[in-house]
């Protein structure tokens, strides 16, 4: 009887707290949707699994040197959070101002939208008014038709004055780059932002 080959294990981090989580190398390439093991976390995400990962996999290099059979390393996955939104109609960006104002509504539009403080010299696609604290090109969201949904790309462009934070967790270096869904919170400055349809 064929001995059935180990599969390699692979290493990702979670995109919601930064934890690493350990799995088993997938027989395809493709999104593999893990589940953090963090109990303070326990969010769903994913990481995309190229084909070259794959390969290596399955064909580690031999050593014949070596009698004893070793434990695989872990191979470090992309950091990037691949998902796709079932809804059908396109998501737009919400800015809260507070109880008796009414929220600016910023809608997003297919592929780059980016995002920073009001400056005509330097104009992004949407530019926030009012706040000096945000970048002038902070962020962008990068919208692609994926399979009857969206999926957003959220994209750290440059080194931001204050941190960007997303779903509670700061970037201040970049690059930083994972897909968010609807629902997601933003924070550049002192704005918040909702990722809505």
């Amino acid at each position: 009887m064929e001995e059935k080959k180990q599969r390699p294990v692979l290493t990702a981090n979670c995109c919601h707290c930064g934890s690493t989580i350990k799995f088993l190398m997938p027989e395809k390439a493709g999104i593999v949707r893990l589940k953090c093991q963090n109990p303070n976390c326990g969010k769903v995400f994913g990481v995309q699994i190229e084909e070259k990962v794959i390969s290596m996999g399955n064909n580690p290099p031999k050593d014949d040197s070596k009698a004893k059979q070793e434990e695989p390393k872990p191979v470090i996955t992309d950091t990037i959070y691949k998902g796709k939104t079932s809804g059908s109609s396109l998501a737009h960006l919400s800015q809260e101002r507070g109880f008796f104002r009414s929220p600016i509504s910023y809608p997003l539009s297919i592929g780059e939208n980016t995002i920073g403080r009001k400056d005509d010299s330097k104009p992004s696609a949407i530019m926030i008014d009012g706040d000096a604290t945000i970048s002038r090109r902070s962020v962008s969201i990068t919208v692609t038709e994926s399979q009857g949904g969206y999926e957003y790309l959220f994209t750290l462009l440059e080194k931001p004055k204050n941190p960007v934070v997303v779903d509670g967790r700061a970037y201040t270096e970049p690059p930083a780059s994972f897909v968010i869904l609807p629902g997601a919170r933003i924070t550049l400055g002192k704005t918040k932002l909702t990722l809505t349809y």
